[in-house]
C-alpha cells in the first residue's frame, strides 16, 4: 500500500467515554460535557463547558505520522502571526505546557493528541441559508482564499507527504471502485480516473504552496443569524503542498452537496475566493477538470471505505455525496463552466493562444452584434466587413473568440505590445494600492512628468494632465488663445485632432463619415476662425517644385484670411504623422516654414504626438524633430499608458504660469497613480527593449520588402502606387492604374478585408480611403513583417484577378 492510501482501511481511534475524560482532565486539566464529532480518520470530540468557552480534542490516527501532527499544529501557529484576524482555532498547551501530547488507549494503540479552542457558529452544512446562499457561499470562498494569503510563506518538512485526497494520487484509489454500489457510477468512475491522472504534469506548471486543502460545508462556520458572515475555518488535517488550483477546486467542489443550482453556486465560491486570492487565467481554466477530479477521488475514497467496513461518528454516505455532483458537472460540461468561471472572476472570456493558421476564422456571434448595435448605436464604427470579436492580446497578437489569432499591424495603443508583463504588473500593483486625483501628492505623477521632461527638447518641462488626445488638444487650444490674446487656428488638412466640440471643428477628416449622410459642410470649411492648410500631393505632381511653391501661397492666403477676418493665427496644431491626411513624407522646410513663420507673427505650435510620438518614427523620438519645428506645446495621448486611459500636454513653465494663474485648471482622472504607473512602466520598456531603434530597423525592412512585393507581382505597380512613411508608421497608397494614379477606394477596402480574412489586421484612410495604415505595436518584429507582406502580395494579387 502507497503511503498515499494508508489511511483507506484505517478506522479512527476508539477511546471510550472514560478514557477520552481521563484524557482530557489528567493530560489537559479541563472537564465538560464530552460529545463526538466526524472524523474520517482521526477521533475528534467537542468539550462543552459552562464557562471559559468549548474545546475540540483530536486524537490522531495511530498511523500518522509525529511530523503531520506537527504540521497541523504549526499551521495554526504561523496563521496566528500572518494574519491573526483569521477566525482559526487557537491551540490549548497541555498540563505539562506541551501542544502534542502522546498517549495510550486501553487496547494499547498510541495515538498523538492537542487541544484548540472550538470557534463559534454552526457549519454552513446544518444553516439553513435561503436567499442568503450565494453570498455565503461567496463569505466562504473568500475566507478559503484568505487562508491561502496567510499560508503563502510556510514550509514545514511534513507539508509534501503523500495524502490521499490528493488529486494527483487517483491511481493508488482504483481499488475502491469495487465498494462502489451503482454499477453504472462505477464504470464512469474508472473511466474518468484514468483522465484525472493526466492531471498531475499541467499541476507541475501552475503555483504551488501550503493549502487548507479541505474548506468544505462541515469545516466552515457562519453565524446562524447571519450566514454570510464566517466565524470559523476548522480542520487542517487534509492540509498539503498542492496547486492553490486544487484548494480552490476542493472548496467549490464541496460546497455544491445538495445544490439545486450547482453552476451558480460554484461561480459563487469562485467569485469569493478570487476577491482574496486573485486566481490566474490557468488556475480558472482547469478548475472543472480539478472539480471533477475531487468527486473522483471521493467516490473511489468512499467505495473503500465500505469495502473496508470503516465508520466514524454520523458517517457520510460518498456515493449520495459526491455522485450527484459529478453528474452536474458533467451535465454542464467544461467549457460552459470555464466561461462562467471567468465571467465569476471578471475575467476575459476564455480563449487560448493557437498555432498561427491563414485559414478564415469563424464570424462574429450574429446576437452579439445585435447586441452592440442596440446599446452603441448602428453607426459605431467597426473596422471590417466581417466584424473581429477579440477576446485578447499579446504582444503583437490578438485572439478572436474562436482561439483563432491575428496578427495586430494596426494598433498603436497597445505601444509597447498587448498586455506587455511589465506594463499590467506596474499598474496591477499600483491599483491594489492607490488611485485618487492630482490634488493629492503622489511618487508617480511627478516622476512621469520628471521623465517626459528629460524626452522633450528645449524648457518643455511642466505637463498639464487629461485623459485623452482629444482632452490635451483642446487644452492646448484654450491655452494658445488665452496667452496669445488670438482666435485663429491653423489646421492641415485632412487632419484628425479628437472629438470635443472645439476640436471636433479642427478635424476636418470627420466628415468623410458614412458615405452619401457624410456632412460636406465641416466646420473647419465654414467658420472664420478656422484656417486649413493645403497639402502637397508630391505623388502626382508633374513638378514638385511648382506644387510646393503655391501649396505655400495658399497657405499664406489662408493666414491672410485669417486675419482679414479677425482671427489672427493664435494656434498652428499639425499630427506629424499626417495620419489621416494619408500618413505622408512632406519636405521639412514646408512644415517648419509655416510654423516659424505662426511664431514670428506672435502665435504658437501645437505638435499632436498622439499617434507618432514615443519613438514610433524611428529616427527620433517625437515626430516633430522630423521637421525640425520647435513646439510651444506637445499634445499627447494613445499610446502613453499602453491603453490605459490618459492624456497630456506638455509646454513650458511660463505658459503653464501665465495659463493657470487666473483660471484653475483640473482633470479629476488626469495623471492618477494608476495611469501613470502604467505610462512610466510604457517608457520603461521602450528604453529597455530599445524599441525606437526597433521601430527605425524593422520599418525599414517592411517598406522595402512591401516595395518589393508589389513590384514582383504583374499588375502590382497598377495597384500600388508608393509605400511611404517612416518607422512603423507605413502608409500605402492604393490606385486604379500607375499612370494615373487614381484613387482606388474599394481596392483598398479589398485588400484590407483580404488581409483581415487571412488573419493580418491593418487600417485605411487618407483624403480618399485609399491608403493602407499601418502602425503596428512597437514590438513588431521582422518575423512579423514577413507574415503581414505574404499577406499583402496574396491580397494586393486578388485586387488584380477580379479586375
Amino acid at each position: 500500500m502507497s503511503d498515499a492510501a494508508k489511511f483507506l482501511d484505517a478506522h479512527p481511534p476508539r477511546l471510550s467515554p472514560d478514557e477520552i475524560k481521563a484524557v482530557a482532565e489528567k493530560v489537559f486539566g479541563v472537564t465538560g460535557d464530552i460529545q463526538p464529532l466526524w472524523g474520517e480518520r482521526d477521533q475528534n470530540l467537542l468539550i462543552r463547558r459552562e464557562a471559559d468557552g468549548d474545546l475540540i480534542l483530536k486524537i490522531a490516527n495511530e498511523r500518522e505520522a509525529p511530523e503531520t501532527v506537527d504540521l497541523h499544529v504549526s499551521t495554526l501557529q504561523h496563521i496566528a502571526q500572518t494574519d491573526p484576524d483569521l477566525p482559526v482555532a487557537r491551540l490549548v498547551p497541555a498540563r505539562n505546557g506541551e501542544i502534542i501530547v502522546n498517549i495510550t488507549s486501553a487496547e494499547g494503540s498510541s495515538h498523538m493528541a492537542y487541544l484548540c479552542t472550538r470557534l463559534p457558529g454552526d457549519t454552513i452544512a446544518s444553516t439553513a441559508l435561503g436567499e442568503t446562499k450565494k453570498q455565503t457561499l461567496q463569505a466562504a470562498g473568500a475566507l478559503a482564499g484568505r487562508a491561502t494569503r496567510a499560508l503563502a510563506g510556510f514550509y514545514h518538512p511534513a507539508v509534501g507527504n503523500p495524502l490521499f485526497w490528493d488529486v494527483r494520487h487517483t491511481e493508488d484509489l482504483l481499488d475502491g471502485a469495487a465498494g462502489i454500489k451503482d454499477t453504472a457510477l462505477r464504470q464512469q468512475v474508472l473511466d474518468l480516473a484514468g483522465k484525472t491522472s493526466e492531471l498531475a504534469a499541467t499541476l507541475l506548471t501552475l503555483r504551488a504552496q501550503a493549502i487548507h486543502h479541505d474548506v468544505n460545508q462541515s469545516n466552515t462556520l457562519v453565524d446562524p443569524n447571519n450566514p454570510t458572515t464566517p466565524t470559523g475555518l476548522i480542520d487542517f488535517g487534509d492540509m498539503l503542498h498542492g496547486t492553490v488550483a486544487q484548494d480552490v477546486a476542493v472548496c467549490a467542489t464541496e460546497m455544491l452537496f445538495n445544490s439545486q443550482d450547482p453552476l451558480t453556486d460554484a461561480c459563487a465560491v469562485i467569485s469569493g475566493y478570487d476577491s482574496a486570492c486573485e486566481l490566474e487565467a490557468a488556475e480558472i481554466d482547469l478548475l472543472w477538470d480539478l472539480m471533477v477530479a475531487r468527486c473522483v477521488n471521493g467516490l473511489l475514497i468512499g467505495g473503500a471505505r465500505i469495502l473496508h467496513g470503516i465508520a466514524s461518528p454520523d458517517s457520510i454516505d460518498y456515493e449520495v455525496q459526491y455522485g450527484p455532483v459529478l453528474e452536474a458537472l458533467l451535465d454542464i460540461g467544461r467549457d460552459r463552466m470555464r466561461a462562467e468561471f471567468r465571467h465569476a472572476c471578471r475575467f476575459p472570456p476564455y480563449c487560448p493562444p493557437e498555432t498561427y493558421a491563414a485559414a478564415a476564422g469563424t464570424d462574429i456571434d450574429a446576437s452579439l452584434l445585435d447586441r452592440r448595435h442596440a446599446v452603441l448605436g448602428r453607426h459605431a464604427l467597426l473596422s471590417y466587413d466581417r466584424p473581429l470579436h477579440t477576446v485578447r492580446g499579446e504582444g503583437v497578437w490578438l485572439f478572436d473568440a474562436s482561439g483563432d489569432r491575428f496578427l495586430d499591424a494596426y494598433n498603436n495603443v497597445p505601444h509597447v505590445g498587448h498586455c506587455h508583463p511589465h506594463v499590467v504588473r506596474a499598474q496591477t500593483r499600483q491599483a491594489r494600492t492607490l488611485n485618487t486625483n492630482t490634488r493629492y501628492v503622489y511618487e508617480s505623477v511627478v516622476e512621469y512628468a520628471e521623465r517626459l521632461a528629460g524626452l522633450l527638447p528645449g524648457d518643455l518641462g511642466v505637463t498639464l494632465f487629461v485623459n485623452s488626445g482629444s482632452e490635451a488638444n483642446d487644452v492646448a487650444q484654450r491655452m494658445t488663445h488665452k496667452l496669445t490674446g488670438r482666435s485663429g487656428n491653423l489646421i492641415v488638412d485632412g487632419a484628425y485632432h479628437g472629438v470635443t466640440s472645439e476640436i471636433y471643428a479642427l478635424s476636418p477628416s470627420m466628415d468623410w463619415g458614412h458615405g452619401e449622410d457624410v456632412n460636406a459642410r465641416h466646420p473647419s470649411h465654414t467658420r472664420p476662425d478656422i484656417g486649413v492648410l493645403p497639402v502637397p500631393d508630391l505623388l502626382r505632381a508633374p513638378d514638385t517644385k511648382a506644387m510646393l511653391a503655391a501649396c505655400e501661397a495658399e497657405s499664406r492666403e489662408t493666414i491672410q484670411r485669417l486675419c482679414d477676418a479677425g482671427h489672427p493665427p493664435g494656434m498652428f496644431l499639425f499630427c506629424s504623422a499626417f495620419s489621416s491626411s494619408g500618413i505622408l513624407d512632406l519636405p521639412r522646410d514646408y512644415i517648419s516654414g509655416i510654423a516659424s513663420q505662426v511664431q514670428k507673427d506672435g502665435g504658437m505650435v501645437i505638435c499632436d504626438e498622439v499617434q507618432y510620438g514615443f519613438g514610433r518614427s524611428g529616427d527620433e523620438f517625437w515626430g516633430f524633430e522630423n521637421y525640425g519645428v520647435t513646439p510651444d506645446a506637445v499634445t499627447l495621448g494613445k499610446p502613453m499608458a499602453n491603453g490605459l486611459a490618459i492624456g497630456a500636454v506638455v509646454t513650458t513653465p511660463d505658459n503653464v504660469e501665465r495659463f493657470t494663474k487666473d483660471s484653475e485648471f483640473f482633470s479629476t482622472f488626469g495623471g492618477n497613480p494608476v495611469a501613470c504607473a502604467a505610462a512610466n512602466a510604457v517608457l520603461d520598456v521602450i528604453e529597455r527593449e530599445n524599441l525606437r531603434e526597433n521601430a527605425r530597423t524593422v520599418g525599414s525592412y517592411l517598406r522595402d520588402r512591401m516595395r518589393a512585393c508589389a513590384d514582383a507581382i504583374p499588375g502590382g505597380s497598377d495597384v500600388v502606387a508608393e509605400v511611404r512613411g517612416r518607422g512603423l508608421f507605413v502608409g500605402v497608397e492604393i490606385v486604379k492604374d500607375g499612370e494615373t494614379l487614381t484613387p482606388d477606394r474599394d481596392a483598398c477596402s479589398q485588400i484590407k478585408n483580404h488581409l483581415r480574412n487571412n488573419h493580418v489586421l491593418i487600417g485605411s484612410d487618407g483624403f480618399h480611403a485609399n491608403v493602407l495604415k499601418i502602425r503596428p505595436p512597437m514590438v513588431f518584429a521582422r518575423e512579423h513583417a514577413d507574415i503581414l507582406v505574404e499577406a499583402f502580395g496574396d491580397a494586393v494579387e486578388a485586387v488584380i484577378r477580379q479586375r
